[in-house]
């Protein structure tokens, strides 16, 4: 009989793959460095559930405010709340764990007031 799927408990082979479980990864932030109030990308893997993104250990990336794309980037603005010029530790979390790198972030050039 061809068409009819049989349980693998009842002798059937199973086929479908299980759901991937590992945690997200992070490669890389661009551009380097990222300003503040301009658009961000983050790149990895395991991207696609990412339930929060945190800058430093301070700094929370509204869940609303980033875009995520096939499961490998996430992008958003940068937040005001970054007030150095510096490397930050960037962190994706997922229900699967976490995965972070290290990304550069720049505060606003100040204006001229000529």
């Amino acid at each position: 009989m061809t068409g009819i799927a049989v349980p693998a408990a009842l002798g059937g082979v199973a086929s479908a793959k299980a759901p991937s479980t590992a945690a997200p990864t992070v490669a890389a932030c661009t551009p380097s460095p990222a300003t503040v109030k301009k658009l961000v990308t983050i790149t990895g893997k395991g991207l696609a559930k990412a339930t929060s993104v945190t800058i430093g250990s301070k700094v929370t990336v509204d869940r609303s405010a980033f875009k995520k794309d096939l499961g490998k980037k996430i992008t958003f603005e940068v937040p005001k709340a970054i007030l150095k010029t510096k490397a930050y530790l960037v962190t994706v979390t997922t229900a699967s764990g976490s995965g972070s790198a290290m990304c550069n972030f720049q505060t606003a050039p100040k204006k001229s007031h000529k």
